[in-house]
Formats: C-alpha cells, sequence, structure tokens
C-alpha cells in the first residue's frame, strides 16, 4: 500500500481523490492509504485495500462519512476518509438501442 513516501503519485491532478471528497452515491476504486503503518494496518483490517470498490452513503461535508465497501456499512471519521485515496468510477450512460436497419 502507499503511504506518506509518494505522496507526488496522490494528488487530484491525475483523477485521485481522498475519500472524504466523494459525492453521496459516488463509487470508487481504493487505491492508496495515504498515512503510518498502523493506519493502514486498521483500514486493512477494514477492507481498505488496493482494488477493494466503495460507495459513498453519507457524505454531508463535515463530521464521519458513511460508506459501503464490500457488504458493510462503515461510519469513518473524517481525518481517516481524508487518508484514504481513490479513483472515482464514472458512470458510463447506458446506450439506447437502435432499430435494426432494413
Amino acid at each position: 500500500m502507499q503511504r506518506d513516501h509518494a505522496p507526488h503519485v496522490l494528488n487530484h491532478g491525475n483523477g485521485l481523490r481522498p475519500l472524504a471528497d466523494l459525492p453521496e452515491g459516488a463509487r470508487a476504486v481504493v487505491v492508496a492509504i495515504q498515512g503510518g503503518k498502523a493506519l493502514a494496518r486498521r483500514m486493512a483490517v477494514f477492507g481498505f485495500t488496493p482494488g477493494a470498490q466503495v460507495e459513498m452513503l453519507r457524505n454531508v461535508g463535515r463530521g464521519p462519512v458513511l460508506v459501503r465497501l464490500q457488504r458493510h456499512r462503515l461510519a469513518l471519521g473524517r481525518g481517516e476518509a481524508e487518508k484514504v485515496w481513490v479513483r472515482p468510477i464514472v458512470a458510463r450512460p447506458a446506450t439506447a438501442s437502435l432499430p435494426p436497419n432494413k
């Protein structure tokens, strides 16, 4: 898991953002935990590992956030959520089916 030793990789310019910045209803893939070993271990126990998909259930802009990770709903303090870096999953618009050419 990437930590503080690679801050240049963790920035908004490459599409990554802290979990705390996700709006409600958004989904994302965990990329890294920016923190020490203790935080990385704690987050791994919860399932926040690279490649894990999360969904933001509640984020009012302050205080804790509520996320869905696998089948679990977890509340994280905003400080912890700021250290979990994710890549948002952009929903592709549904394509309308076209009538067959005759």
